[in-house]
């Protein structure tokens, strides 16, 4: 059991290294001038609206099983509670009086990163099954972010058409083309397949 602690502790931090060492080459890269904000901003669209998505995606192309879909189900339904535990722990801790600031506090208190880091440590922690329910953690993050968001920091009158992005946000429709794949037995050709694992 110790070396499995150790093993999953390793992985953990080679991940979190790799991590850290593409953030530092672009601060880097930053400070140089060998790209500007907008080359930047590009990167991150990229990487949220296209390369998560894709990840998501793959993560359903496989063979359905019942024990799938309860297991999806349960990490479904467990971020939903951690969520909310959050959110009610938030607003119960975090109380300046501030309310502006009180809304950023509790934001970034209630959401982590569950994007690239997460779908990169799933996949070095365990397999293919972890991406697939990770891909729940990460529909669920989507939907309840943007509309917690459009609620306490949104402009009045903002409300629909924030919830609409939420709705329309790539990661969380690429979670429900990847469940109509997996539950359909719908296998995504060769050639596409191939160039979104990468």
């Amino acid at each position: 059991m110790n070396a499995q602690i150790l093993s999953n502790f390793l992985t953990i931090a080679e991940q979190v290294g790799i991590v850290f060492t593409i953030t530092l080459l672009g601060y880097i890269g930053g400070k140089i001038k060998l790209f500007g904000d907008e080359t930047s901003n590009g990167m991150a669209k990229i990487a949220v609206n296209y390369v998560t998505p894709a990840l998501v995606v793959m993560a359903f192309q496989r063979e359905f099983e019942i024990q799938l879909v309860y297991g999806f189900m349960n990490s479904l339904i467990g971020c939903m509670l951690a969520l909310i535990f959050g959110m009610i722990l938030s607003h119960l801790v975090i109380r300046s009086g501030r309310s502006e600031r009180d809304s950023v506090l509790r934001t970034i208190s209630i959401f982590g990163n569950v994007g690239m880091i997460s779908l990169a440590l799933q996949q070095a922690l365990f397999g293919s099954d972890g991406v697939f329910y990770c891909a729940a953690g990460i529909a669920v993050f989507n939907l309840t972010f943007w509309s917690y968001c459009a609620i306490t920091m949104g402009a009045k009158g903002e409300l629909k058409t924030t919830i609409r992005r939420a709705l329309l946000n790539p990661c969380l429709i690429s979670a429900f083309v990847g469940l109509t794949c997996f539950f359909c037995s719908i296998k995504i050709p060769k050639l596409p397949a191939a160039a979104m694992n990468q």
